[in-house]
C-alpha cells in the first residue's frame, strides 16, 4: 500500500507546477519583440532607420525656421527652467549636487532632448575615471549609434557606425556606459520616436506650399506692365531697334520706382489683385506642422486671433506636456547617472531595503500671466 501510494505521489508530482528560477534578477520575460535571437541591428529593416533619413531630419530641423522654432521651444522648455536634487541624505545630494555642476548636466541635457525630438533618440557617453566614478560626459551623435537588442527587446549593448563598412564600426559600448534619453517608445524596438518622422507628410507638404507661394508672389506680387510703342494711327511697326532699347530699359523694372518714356510708348498695368487667399493656403500648412510638433502657436508669437480663453487652455496643456517629459527625463537621469555616481561613492544601491533616494527635479513653466 505504501509503495502504491509514493508511486501515486510521484506521478501526480510529475504534473505539478513547477517554480522556475532566473539567473535575472527580475525574472525572464515571455513575450518577444521578434523572431530569432540575432544581435546587430536589431532585426530592422534599412528603410526604417538610416542615416541618410536622419540626415533629412537635421537638414529640415537646421534648414526650417517652423520647425526650428518648434523644437526648440520645447526643448528650452523641458530643460532650461532649471532643476533642484532632492534627497533625504545630506550627503547624498552635495555629491549628486557637485557632480552635476562638474559634466554641466544642464547643457546635456538641453543637446540630448533636442537630439531626441529630432532623431528620436540623445545618447550621451558615461567616461569614468580610475576609481570607476563618472567623470564626464560625452555627447554621441545619434546619426551613429546603433542599439543591439535581444529578441525580447532588452538593450544588450551599443554601438557606433562610422562609416559604411562593418570595420568602421567601434568595439561594442556595453549598456552600463550609455545614456539613452527618448521621449516617445516605440513597443517592437528600443529606439524612439522622431518628431519629424511622424510628421514628414504635412513638413513636406508646408515646404512645397512654401516653395509655391515664394514663386507665386515673386510673379504675381506685383502688378505687370505692357509697354505699347507706337500708336494704331500710324500703321508702323516700331524698328526692332527701337524696341530693343526699350527692353534694355526697363528689364531691371522690380528695381526700379518710376518710368520716364516718350509719348508715344504707353503703359498699362495687369494682374494687379495679386494672389487671394494667400494667408489661408500658407496657414493651414503651418498651423498642421506646429501642432504636430506639440507647440502651441502662441509660443511662436503665432496665434493672433485665438481669444485669451483659448491661448490660456492651450498653456495649460502645454505645461502639462513639458512636465511629462521632465518626469520621464527624470526617471532615466536617476536610473543611469546618479545611481552609478551614488554608487562610486560607497552607496549601496543595490540593496532593496535601502530607502536613499535622489531625485532631479525639474521647475516648472511659470503661468502667472496667464492666470
Amino acid at each position: 500500500m505504501g509503495i502504491v501510494e509514493n508511486l501515486g505521489k510521484s506521478i501526480n508530482g510529475l504534473f505539478r507546477p513547477k517554480i522556475r528560477y532566473y539567473d535575472e534578477k527580475t525574472g525572464k520575460p515571455k513575450t518577444t519583440v521578434k523572431t530569432g535571437d540575432s544581435k546587430g541591428f536589431g532585426g530592422m529593416s534599412k528603410a526604417e532607420r538610416t542615416k541618410e533619413q536622419l540626415q533629412t531630419y537635421w537638414d529640415y530641423y537646421t534648414g526650417e525656421g517652423t520647425l526650428w522654432a518648434a523644437i526648440n521651444s520645447v526643448a528650452y522648455s523641458t530643460v532650461m527652467v532649471g532643476y533642484d536634487i532632492v534627497s533625504n541624505d545630506d550627503e547624498a545630494k552635495k555629491i549628486v549636487e557637485r557632480w552635476c555642476r562638474k559634466v554641466d548636466l544642464q547643457q546635456h541635457l538641453l543637446d540630448n532632448v533636442t537630439y531626441s525630438l529630432v532623431f528620436g533618440d540623445g545618447f550621451m557617453e558615461i567616461i569614468g575615471n580610475k576609481k570607476g566614478e563618472p567623470s564626464s560626459l560625452k555627447p554621441v551623435d545619434p546619426k551613429t549609434m546603433e542599439i543591439e537588442f535581444d529578441k525580447f527587446g532588452i538593450v544588450q549593448n551599443y554601438r557606433q557606425s562610422l562609416g559604411l563598412r562593418e570595420k568602421d564600426k567601434v568595439p561594442k559600448l556595453d549598456r552600463e556606459r550609455i545614456c539613452h534619453i527618448k521621449l516617445f517608445s516605440q513597443p517592437d524596438k528600443p529606439y524612439g520616436i522622431s518628431l519629424l518622422k511622424a510628421n514628414m507628410d504635412a513638413i513636406n507638404d508646408k515646404v512645397r506650399v512654401d516653395q509655391a507661394l515664394t514663386a507665386a508672389i515673386l510673379r504675381h506680387g506685383t502688378s505687370k506692365l505692357v509697354f505699347s510703342v507706337g500708336s494704331e494711327k500710324d500703321g508702323q511697326i516700331p524698328d526692332s531697334n527701337v524696341l530693343a532699347a526699350i527692353e534694355k530699359e526697363v528689364e531691371d523694372i522690380d528695381e526700379k520706382n518710376e518710368l520716364i518714356v516718350p509719348w508715344n510708348v504707353n503703359v498699362y498695368p495687369i494682374d494687379e489683385k495679386g494672389i487671394q487667399g494667400v494667408e489661408d493656403y500658407y496657414g493651414f500648412n503651418r498651423s498642421q506642422v506646429i501642432v504636430g510638433m506639440l507647440c502651441p502657436e502662441e509660443v511662436l508669437g503665432l496665434g493672433a486671433t485665438a481669444t485669451n480663453a483659448t491661448s490660456k487652455t492651450k498653456a495649460i496643456l502645454f505645461e502639462r506636456m513639458i512636465r511629462s517629459f521632465q518626469n520621464r527625463i527624470s526617471r532615466t537621469v536617476e536610473e543611469q547617472l546618479f545611481k552609478k555616481v551614488l554608487q562610486a561613492n560607497g552607496y549601496n544601491m543595490e540593496d532593496e531595503e535601502n530607502e536613499l533616494y535622489v531625485h532631479i527635479k525639474f521647475k516648472e513653466l511659470l503661468l502667472k500671466m496667464m492666470q
